[in-house]
């Protein structure tokens, strides 16, 4: 069966590089540029929000994050934010004294909340952020009743989005993220029925990490046991 290919919209204020990887993926069926109110591209009918690292991370400082997933959930049936660039390379996140696993925390839990999005993922490359919009809306128009988030990681390996989720907690590997999404096959379930006890009965989880997981879920206020 041939696969469903999407039109797109860049805005005008997007890098001509981030226009040119759109109109050059084979599944995406024309491209135009114009100025949107929301969202930078538009695949079929998701809106997509791409973000720097470092912009990432300046909105959530100075709280304009929230203005513009408020923003997106108005515009768009269906959004995502994509995270364009690595925590680790972020000038921005060294000069604002966040910490790694206060970013990955604010991801998750963006994620879980019911808010109008369907998730923040993080994507290493530009590229792998345009393949993973296009997979995104394809999948929505195959089947537009599900909330679907797909499988390509950040890493371009197929991946269960929700088990990438749990990765970026601190302290969590891809063992202890598979066996959280076991216990927890949603983040919505996670962040709603988590807590000390319940972290440490899973498989490669000991005070430490569940301290540095329940500390990063409350915005960085320390956990008690």
């Amino acid at each position: 069966m041939s696969k469903e290919s999407v039109p797109a919209v860049v805005d005008t204020r997007e890098p001509v590089e981030v226009a040119a990887l759109v109109a050059e993926h084979e599944e995406v069926d024309g491209v135009e540029r114009e100025e949107l109110a929301a969202a930078d591209i538009v695949f079929g009918t998701v809106g997509v929000e791409r973000k720097t690292i470092d912009d990432y991370v300046a909105s959530i400082e100075d709280g304009r994050i929230t203005e513009q997933i408020e923003k997106l959930a108005d515009a768009f049936e269906t959004a995502y934010i994509l995270i364009d660039g690595d925590l680790v390379e972020s000038e921005q996140l060294w000069q604002s004294g966040m910490s790694p696993a206060s970013v990955r925390g604010h991801i998750a839990s963006t994620t879980a909340r019911e808010n109008g999005i369907e998730a923040v993922i993080p994507c290493s490359s530009t590229e792998l952020l345009v393949d993973l919009g296009v997979r995104l809306a394809r999948k929505h128009v195959e089947d537009p009743s599900r909330s679907y988030v797909p499988s390509p990681d950040i890493t371009g390996r197929d991946a269960d989005v929700t088990t990438q989720m749990y990765a970026c907690l601190p302290g969590v590997g891809p063992k202890t993220a598979a066996a959280l999404a076991e216990r927890w096959p949603s983040m919505t379930a996670f962040v709603s029925d988590v807590d000390w006890e319940a972290l440490q009965r899973v498989d490669g989880i000991g005070e430490e990490t569940a301290a540095s997981i329940l500390t990063a879920l409350s915005g960085g206020e320390d956990a008690e046991a």
